[in-house]
C-alpha cells in the first residue's frame, strides 16, 4: 500500500478531536472573529472530500464494469480453445482409425 502523506494540517489528521480543533483554532474569544474563515475552510475540505470520494467511486465502477467484461471475454477464449481442443483430438482420432485400418 501506498503510504499517505503526513498532514500537519490539524484540520486534515483524523487523530484530532473536535475539542482540541476549537481550542487550536479560538484559544479565546477574540479569536471568534476567524469563525467564518474557518468554517470556509471547512467547507472547501468537505467539498474536496466529496469531490475525491465521488472520483473514486466512480473509478471503482469503471474498474468493475472492465473486469466483467475482461472476464466474459476469457470466459469465451476458453471455450474457443476448449471447441479447438476438441476438434484436434477428433482429427487425431480420425487420422488414428484410418492408420489402423491400412494396416
Amino acid at each position: 500500500k501506498e503510504a499517505l502523506p503526513v498532514s500537519y494540517d490539524p484540520l486534515e489528521r483524523a487523530d484530532v478531536t473536535p475539542s482540541e480543533l476549537m481550542n487550536k483554532f479560538f484559544p479565546d474569544e477574540s479569536a471568534l472573529g476567524e469563525l467564518d474563515t474557518f468554517l470556509h475552510r471547512v467547507r472547501n475540505l468537505v467539498q474536496e472530500t466529496d469531490r475525491e470520494i465521488l472520483q473514486a467511486v466512480r473509478q471503482q465502477t469503471r474498474s468493475v464494469r472492465q473486469a466483467k467484461k475482461d472476464l466474459e471475454e476469457s470466459k469465451c477464449c476458453v471455450q474457443d480453445l476448449l471447441a479447438k481442443l476438441n476438434t484436434i483430438k477428433a482429427k487425431a482420432n480420425d487420422a488414428e482409425q484410418f492408420v489402423e485400418t491400412q494396416v
